[in-house]
């Protein structure tokens, strides 16, 4: 099983590094790879009859270690590809995007309300569909949203039925290097498109019948409502919704950047050791009125009926499973229960399982239940752990049955901490490019006191009536504000986290394989070696040997470009902001920092005051070192309390680095006295230039500045490559301009289908018939220009195609 499984795990992997699949063979392969199956089987069984020889059996276990990997690998290939293809049959098809419907569609799940509008999943039941456009396979469930414009939003609650008029889109996120894959998350939940509501009526739900999944949601619902009412303006009350109903929606950015500086993020979430816990709590429960059930006038008693082992399995398998029911069915929850359930049916057999053999039918189990679990960290992250911990921790029969002295129990969890620490390193650097130093001394406390005091509190208020249930909340949030500040103290210092890129695929193997020596038994001699295989880990950040890179991120409607010299890094843009918790910064730029080991910026320069390209200036500042920022802001502007020490950008303004020059061409001084001029009127303007090359952002200017430059600097406006001023709107990019500049290069930072219809479709041709090589990152992704002997220029969805990805046309006709 152990050998089939390593087997079916690759082959789920190799499929999802695939750029395309063979969807009219999808049904044949996996019938054919099952039928292989029952082959192998039949003919252990035929030859197994004929003889019992040894060397009989030798040929069978030789023949065993090679074919079961193999057949696991194409059960693992086959399944995965038929699973995809099942996905990928009713996604929304490039001819629906732009396309508005009418439907009548179900609010599915929990709906989620911001200070933006609703989002929610939308479950169509009745769709008018354009004739002209093929429904073989129509979307099922879309991902929704609904912003206000005059009318006051109504409550959403899950199972209503409402006659909706909608615009599609096709599901299509940010693709940058250590970022959040989107398009493959709606995949996996069963996305198939997105949707935003353009009129809306509330319509009787007799279409669609009961549900269970509405009723676990109106259920989850009433809960959150609940506690946020019990815990009104309270700091926490969204991390005790997170334990109970598992919807982390509502935790800050701040919060949830402490959380996984300190490394028990794990923790606020129903986590693996959350429902574990619980299950184990209730089994105890369970098992001890089992046992004292003497008293019940029932002939024979009840533990004779039926042994309290099984009593108390089944129970916290039930337990486990409810609780998931409780977290939405959320997929690392399932994963959890998937292996307490395997766990339980082992001891139910009777069969004496390894604990190896155990793991690796959770981990076939979890894979056949979602082929694409293997991609995510908590995948690794949780299989680690637990893989980390039945290593070290394995019952002795001379001591069973005999009660642990306290030194012994301190000693098992320092040795517990120091297993996942060994497991969880080259992990934690791989998927985030950091790893918390001081997490063994947070988890040591948070661990009981989230595990056990708050989250069974949390869930202990559900049960009770509202007047009760609000003491119990208080208390469990009461216990959180004494937790989180210890939390950001721990990690307060630059120390407490240790960040580095994210390493080579050579080096990752090296230090798993000095990890997996680590966790040897104690009686294996020389384990010390393992730690060599960390080494490369701890080697320097080489430095960047090219002259001059200049990467502009894909960050949706918005700029962000980080350029890098072999000794200084700037960032020009953070990105939009997108509601009052979510912004570029943390969510696009940080992750790619991070992924590099880039922990501190030489400059940051924010163009002007619009939130598409200042929106993330907040969480740069908040998390990176930078030495120097610069900006047209106003001095009245917010931020200017996060950038220290701050300049204003001025045109004239110049610096030297790495035999590179930076140069500010607008604003002019005089501008700033004047109140005649919109943000987009003062973008700073950067012109860098490096031996022959040079690299013009520039903002978002309008047709008078581009005027005013090409009367002041005309000299200086000559650029390979050109960010396109204001995302190339048709107040920009005058055919004077282009004919200044003469670009080879036009990048243009956008975002896919954007409201404003950037870019417009004759500034779009106006490039092409100037003979500009354009590259828009809507479709590209975050594009990468490498200057040196040569000029290098790629991009991240080119480089890295997979068959989830939307393919943006680039024809220019976005809403």
């Amino acid at each position: 099983m152990r050998r089939w499984a390593a087997g079916f795990l690759a082959g789920t992997l190799i499929l999802q590094q695939q750029a395309t699949l063979i969807n009219a063979y999808a049904n044949q392969i996996l019938i054919a790879v099952l039928f292989l199956h029952g082959l192998w089987w039949w003919l252990r069984r035929h030859t197994s009859f004929k003889s019992n020889t040894n060397k009989v059996q030798r040929r069978h276990h030789w023949c065993s270690l090679l074919v079961s990997p193999v057949l696991g690998l194409l059960a693992g290939l086959s399944w995965a590809h038929w699973q995809a293809c099942d996905a990928l049959q009713t996604r929304l098809p490039p001819a629906f995007d732009g396309q508005e419907i009418q439907a009548l569609v179900q609010i599915d799940g929990l709906p989620y309300r911001n200070d933006t509008g609703w989002h929610f999943t939308a479950k169509l039941l009745q769709a008018d569909w354009p004739a002209n456009i093929d429904t073989v396979h129509p979307p099922q469930k879309l991902s929704a949203n609904w912003f206000p414009q005059r009318e006051a939003l109504p409550e959403l609650i899950s199972g209503q039925c409402w006659q909706m008029q909608l615009r599609l889109k096709q599901i299509h996120g940010t693709a940058n290097p250590g970022g959040f894959d989107s398009e493959l998350w709606a995949l996996e939940q069963g996305l198939d498109g997105a949707a935003s509501v353009r009129a809306a009526s509330l319509r009787p739900c007799s279409d669609a019948g009961w549900s269970a999944t509405a009723q676990i949601a109106r259920w989850r619902a009433s809960l959150r409502d609940r506690i946020f009412a019990a815990l009104p303006e309270q700091r926490y009350a969204a991390v005790v919704v997170a334990l109970v109903i598992g919807e982390q929606r509502g935790i800050s950015q701040d919060d949830w950047s402490m959380l996984m500086r300190s490394g028990i993020g794990h923790l606020i979430s129903i986590s693996g050791s959350h429902i574990t816990m619980i299950a184990a709590l209730v089994a105890w429960l369970c098992g001890q009125i089992w046992r004292r059930s003497a008293w019940l006038p029932l002939q024979p008693a009840l533990p004779l009926r039926c042994p309290t082992q099984h009593i108390m399995l089944t129970s916290g398998v039930i337990t486990a499973w409810l609780y998931v029911a409780l977290a939405g069915f959320g997929v690392p929850a399932q994963r959890t229960a998937i292996i307490l359930t395997v766990a339980a049916l082992a001891a139910f057999s009777g069969i004496p399982w390894r604990s190896s053999q155990i793991l690796a039918m959770a981990l076939a189990l979890v894979l056949i239940s979602d082929p694409w679990a293997a991609i995510w960290p908590g995948f690794w992250l949780s299989f680690g752990a637990v893989a980390a911990l039945m290593a070290v921790v394995q019952p002795d029969p001379e001591k069973q049955g005999k009660k642990m002295h306290w030194r012994q129990k301190l000693m098992l969890a320092l040795h517990s901490q120091w297993a996942l620490m060994a497991a969880m390193l080259p992990a934690c650097l791989f998927w985030f490019g950091q790893f918390s130093l001081v997490s063994p001394f947070t988890n040591a406390i948070a661990i009981p006191v989230i595990g056990w005091l708050v989250t069974p509190l949390a869930l202990f208020g559900c049960l009770l009536p509202d007047a009760l249930a609000k003491l119990v909340w208080q208390l469990a949030h009461l216990l959180l504000s004494w937790l989180m500040p210890l939390m950001e103290w721990m990690v307060a210092p630059a120390w407490a986290v240790w960040q580095r890129p994210v390493p080579e695929w050579p080096y990752l193997l090296l230090a798993t394989v000095g990890s997996l020596i680590l966790l040897l038994p104690r009686r294996w001699p020389l384990r010390w070696l393992g730690l060599c295989g960390w080494l490369p880990l701890l080697l320097p950040v080489p430095l960047q040997q090219a002259g001059l890179v200049v990467r502009f991120l894909d960050v949706g409607q918005g700029m962000a470009v980080l350029v890098e010299t072999p000794h200084h890094r700037l960032l020009y843009d953070t990105g939009p902001a997108w509601s009052a918790g979510a912004d570029a910064g943390a969510r696009i730029v940080l992750p790619y920092l991070q992924s590099r080991g880039i922990s501190k910026l030489d400059a940051v320069i924010i163009s002007h005051q619009d939130t598409d390209h200042s929106g993330g200036a907040a969480s740069i500042a908040k998390n990176i070192a930078t030495a120097q920022w610069y900006s047209s802001l106003p001095e009245q502007h917010a931020l200017h309390a996060h950038m220290r020490p701050h300049q204003r950008c001025e045109a004239g303004m110049r610096w030297h680095w790495d035999d590179v020059d930076f140069e500010f061409l607008q604003p002019a001084a005089v501008s700033y006295t004047s109140d005649k001029w919109k943000p987009n009127a003062r973008s700073c303007v950067l012109r860098i230039a490096y031996r022959d090359q040079v690299i013009l952002l520039a903002g978002d200017i309008e047709a008078v500045q581009e005027d005013e430059m090409l009367q002041m600097l005309p000299d200086k406006l000559r650029a390979n490559v050109l960010l396109v001023p204001h995302h190339g709107s048709g107040t920009s990019s005058t055919p004077a301009f282009l004919q200044a500049v003469q670009p080879e290069w036009a990048v243009f930072q956008l975002g896919y289908r954007n409201r404003y219809r950037h870019p417009r479709a004759d500034v779009w041709q106006r490039y092409a018939d100037f003979g500009v090589k354009r590259l828009r990152s809507d479709s590209e992704g975050a594009i990468q220009f490498v200057f040196s002997e040569t000029t290098e220029v790629s991009s991240y969805r080119r480089d890295r195609p997979r068959y989830w990805q939307t393919r943006a046309d680039g024809s220019g006709d976005h809403e």
